[in-house]
């Protein structure tokens, strides 16, 4: 039966390492058009909603707060809408008064400038450029390429000294 549970252990542990392979390309390329949205083209747009959401905590954190922002803007002549304020992912605040400040210069019916990727205008956001944050989907997919090396490596010694 302990055989059984090592290729359990070794098949999980490569899934795994197939996943987190998965996720560094997906984290590598949202790097990647987070760099590259600093150079992107620009539109003029409109916020069509801004609000700030508020988030639960659990037992040992008090909660957060979002800025949801809306807009849209026109590329030659076609018209698109987005929601996605940056690559790097939702912004929290610890205060409400932080992310109402944060949202000041959204608010619904401001002028903004949308930077839209060149070869999809659908694609879109309202701060180019990437920080810390854009790094996260790609620092836990090697994370998991860890995790199930260590699994598979742990399962394999384990059939060894059988």
């Amino acid at each position: 039966m302990g055989g059984r549970a090592n290729k359990k252990g070794v098949f999980f542990g490569i899934l795994l390492i197939i996943g987190g392979i998965a996720g560094a390309v997906f984290g590598v390329n949202y790097v990647a058009a987070a760099n590259q949205s600093a150079s992107w083209r620009t539109a003029d747009g409109v916020t069509t909603a801004a609000a700030v959401s508020a988030h639960a905590g659990n037992g040992s954190s008090k909660g957060s707060y979002s800025v949801d922002v809306s807009y849209t803007y026109q590329v030659d002549g076609q018209s698109y809408q987005s929601d996605r304020l940056a690559f790097n992912g939702v912004r929290q605040y610890n205060s409400k008064s932080k992310a109402q400040a944060a949202l000041a210069s959204y608010a619904a019916g401001s002028a903004v400038t949308v930077y839209y990727h060149p070869d999809d205008p659908s694609v879109s956001v309202l701060e180019s450029g990437s920080s810390w944050q854009a790094y996260r989907p790609l620092a836990l997919a090697i994370l998991v390429i860890i995790l199930g090396g260590y699994l598979v490596r742990d399962q394999m010694a384990i059939r060894e000294e059988k």
